[in-house]
């Protein structure tokens, strides 16, 4: 009864752990579309952001939690409890924070925990730290199956719209850049305007300052005057707000159109546009693999170890089962 109260017990940590990631993984309003852009922009925004952290280190606790299981019980029993209370955590998650689109992949991983569970045996083979490096192993497992079966999702939602993808790569690899969009290339288009804007006023007032328009006006000849009457009015013109935006404005559409000609004539980029359709779930896998793997798995295995210097050892409860 008191290893049955243990089992609750944790499966009560894990479904609270994942549900807990799942809430901080709906703040940073990652979607399926998030991923299938030439655009990270926004995808960058979302992993640096505090929400995404936070995300990872419940996910890193439930996980953990979910492969000490296996540590002091039998595979079987050890099986049961964490694929009832992960499965039980998904459901709570995808309604309440309406995450359906990650459901297959999620559900997918489920029926991998046996294996990862079974993993644990790999304690035998290490020789430093086998704890720490076993939960790391098994919690590396898991988070490749899972995202080997997000990478297929995205595959699936690619090809459905490849056409799309493909004529839309070039559009939104100019908007990345020096499109409609507010971005950092924005920022040196207003300072080149402003630059610009400036040097054209410094010329009027160098011509201004010449001493025969000088002498000229200080006589009232009336060429002279009306001469610098117009010098003045355009030193004014370029000085206003509205002439410096209407003036970034020229400049960046002449980088559209410069960008257009390159994306033309360059044909890996139309290489890459046809092939959009993969190289955006490729590019997913291989970035979601890597946050796994640097900091999901590590802080999942920590937690493993944690858990199981408090309980039976691997190879106790191995002899038992």
């Amino acid at each position: 009864m008191k290893n049955n109260l243990t089992g609750i017990i944790f499966s009560l940590i894990i479904i609270i752990s994942f549900v807990m990631g799942g809430y901080f993984f709906s703040q940073t309003q990652i979607s399926l579309n998030t991923f299938l852009t030439i655009n990270i922009s926004p995808l960058i925004e979302s992993i640096i952001s505090l929400d995404f952290l936070l995300f990872c280190i419940s996910v890193s606790i439930g996980l953990g939690v979910m492969m000490s299981l296996g540590s002091f019980y039998e595979t079987k029993k050890a099986t049961i409890f964490a694929t009832g209370s992960y499965l039980l955590s998904i459901l709570i998650t995808v309604i309440l924070f309406n995450l359906y689109d990650f459901l297959v992949p999620l559900i997918i991983s489920a029926f991998t925990i046996i294996f990862c569970i079974k993993s644990l045996q790999k304690a035998r083979e290490y020789k430093v730290y086998p704890i720490l490096r076993t939960g790391i192993y098994a919690s590396g497992r898991f988070f490749l199956i899972l995202s080997t079966a997000f990478f297929f999702l995205l595959l699936f939602n690619s090809i459905t719209q490849i056409n799309y993808l493909e004529s839309n790569f070039s559009n939104e690899l100019l908007n990345s850049t020096v499109g409609n969009e507010i971005t950092l290339s924005d920022q040196f288009t207003l300072q080149l305007a402003k630059s610009i804007a400036k040097n054209q006023s410094d010329t009027i007032e160098l011509l201004q300052k010449q001493e025969e328009l000088v002498r000229m006006t200080d006589e009232g000849i009336t060429d002279a005057l009306i001469y610098n009457q117009k010098l003045s009015a355009y030193k004014t013109a370029y000085n206003e707000e509205e002439y410096i935006q209407k003036l970034a404005e020229n400049i960046k559409n002449n980088q559209i159109d410069m960008g257009k000609e390159i994306v033309t004539k360059f044909p890996i980029i139309n290489s890459m546009a046809k092939y959009a359709f993969i190289l955006y779930p490729l590019s997913a896998f291989i970035l979601v693999l890597f946050i796994g793997n640097l900091i999901i798995k590590n802080i999942a295995g920590l937690v493993f170890c944690g858990v199981v210097k408090h309980y039976p050892n691997i190879e106790k409860t191995e002899k038992k089962a």
